[in-house]
């Protein structure tokens, strides 16, 4: 698992209180919302080398998918 993965994982799992996802499922489906994902892009923005909003994990939501967005800011 890449070193993003593993912070962006870390992250949902403080902000949605439970691990019990796979980092291929949807943040919203697995108990987030637009206040959290807020809260998700504040923290990420905190520890990733590359700025996420809150609207990206709506586009990406999913911690592979976040990720990759994240490498691709970062080249």
């Amino acid at each position: 698992m890449s070193p993003q993965r593993e912070q962006i994982r870390s992250v949902w799992e403080q902000v949605l209180g439970h691990g019990d996802f796979t980092d291929d499922e949807n943040f919203f489906a697995v108990g987030g919302h637009s206040l959290l994902a807020a809260q998700v892009a504040a923290r990420i923005n905190r520890v990733a080398p590359a700025r996420v909003a809150a609207r990206d994990l709506f586009d990406h939501p999913t911690v592979t998918a976040l990720a990759a967005l994240i490498a691709s800011r970062t080249v």
